[in-house]
């Protein structure tokens, strides 16, 4: 299935966190065409959030402070995604296990 977007400037940006890389190493860790990728750097580069750097011959590409608060923002996202959803699946086995068990659920109220 073909990835949005989103997902390809996620996979970059997540690419980038831990030091800086060329356009192939970038390629081969985000499974993306060379020349796809530099569309992307490209949008990246032009709302801030990636540099580029020049040494000698070679051309890294690195997060910014900006780019760097998006991925943690990413990242914490998709960390509250999968805990709201390992919380349903709780919540639904516990009202199975009860159905199963022959017990209703606890009802008791707790006054104050």
């Amino acid at each position: 299935m073909r990835r949005s977007k989103l997902r390809l400037y996620e996979d970059i940006l997540c690419s980038l966190y831990n030091k800086e890389k060329t356009i192939d190493e970038m390629a081969f860790i985000t499974n993306m065409d060379c020349v796809a990728l530099r569309l992307r750097i490209n949008f990246l580069l032009k709302n801030r959030l990636v540099e580029e750097k020049n040494y000698k011959k070679i051309t890294l590409f690195a997060l910014t402070a900006r780019g760097l608060a998006i991925y943690k923002t990413i990242t914490i996202t998709k960390q509250l995604e999968k805990l709201q959803t390992n919380i349903k699946k709780m919540d639904d086995s516990f009202q199975t296990s009860h159905v199963f068990s022959g017990q209703e659920p606890d009802k008791t109220i707790v006054r104050e």
